[in-house]
């Protein structure tokens, strides 16, 4: 079977947007109070740190090690910024549910062995081709 992707660099690109989103959202001013969740705030970091992480390890599968730290990196710095203003706190809380998210990402897309990727790949070269 052909594991290469036709649109590596749009996978690349929406991944990206992902990480930027996720940086944006770690800055600004978010009230969740009319939201009576409990612990919402830590099932938000963990699902959205994990579909990062399934992200990008389905789009380079066998570098799960190198992107888990990179992407943790990048969580604690969010989290040392967020510490600094005042509008938002550092928490280790986030940061132990960011990483249980980076660990489930990193397992659902070895399990997943990059099916979902190629398989939208191979959608959008359908549609592509009409």
């Amino acid at each position: 079977m052909n594991n290469k992707l036709n649109y590596p660099r749009l996978w690349l690109n929406i991944g990206l947007l992902m990480l930027l989103t996720l940086i944006v959202l770690s800055v600004i001013t978010l009230d969740q109070s009319m939201i009576p969740i409990p612990y919402l705030d830590k099932i938000e970091h963990f699902l959205a740190w994990m579909l990062v992480m399934f992200w990008f390890v389905s789009l380079y599968p066998g570098r799960g090690l190198p992107l888990l730290a990179i992407l943790l990196t990048l969580s604690l710095g969010l989290e040392l910024v967020q510490a600094l203003t005042t509008w938002r706190q550092g928490s280790a809380g986030d940061l132990l549910a960011n990483f249980l998210g980076l660990l489930t990402g990193w397992g659902l897309a070895v399990a997943n062995q990059r099916k979902l990727m190629r398989f939208m790949d191979r959608k959008l070269a359908q549609i592509m081709q009409k």
